[in-house]
């Protein structure tokens, strides 16, 4: 079902970099315009969700585009379990931070702690992006995935190997898909001269 909006209703969505593989699980009454929303957010380092917005920086820059996908429509009144019930099935894949819902779970201590932990890093994207898939390589090791593991762990060394062209090609790719990549390398290039 391709994604859409209604009003009454509100719609359980999945993003997925065109491989079909859902990264995160959201709800909106317009899909359509949310994924707009997360692409521009994630190209703005908004940092709202770290995790997704490097996902998805490191989507575009691989040349590949998000794509939103309707998995549930729900009414005003089911959609949180709904959306709960979709993070839980693909939880070990997923960019979500949370269980779904209104509210994050984490306490403000922990919030503190891990904004500490990803703003001491300078490249923060693919940090994260690099974070995760060490994350995903123990996890898949300790649940005996070893060619799940190994993946992650390639993976890892290619977003090391890839730190500088992958930057330059995410910002290529927003000059020629949104028409102000030339305000923002300016825009960039004097902060860097002022600091």
């Amino acid at each position: 079902m391709p994604c859409g909006s209604a009003s009454s209703t509100r719609f359980i969505y999945g993003l997925h970099g065109g491989d079909g593989v859902i990264r995160y699980v959201g709800m909106s009454s317009n899909p359509h315009r949310r994924l707009k929303q997360h692409v521009r957010e994630a190209i703005r380092h908004h940092n709202r969700n770290r995790h997704k917005e490097a996902w998805i920086r490191l989507t575009l820059a691989n040349g590949c585009e998000v794509q939103c996908v309707v998995l549930q429509q729900c009414s005003d009144e089911d959609w949180q379990d709904a959306e709960r019930q979709w993070i839980l099935r693909w939880r070990d894949r997923l960019t979500n931070l949370t269980d779904g819902g209104l509210e994050p779970k984490c306490s403000d201590e922990t919030r503190r702690r891990n904004a500490g932990i990803l703003n001491s890093h300078c490249d923060k994207p693919l940090f994260v992006a690099k974070r995760w898939f060490a994350w995903a390589a123990r996890n898949s090791a300790r649940l005996g995935d070893m060619q799940r593991a190994e993946r992650m762990a390639e993976c890892v060394a290619l977003i090391e190997y890839c730190k500088g062209s992958a930057r330059d090609r995410l910002r290529r790719w927003a000059a020629e898909r949104f028409g102000n990549g030339e305000e923002t390398h300016k825009g960039q290039a004097r902060t860097r001269q002022t600091a």
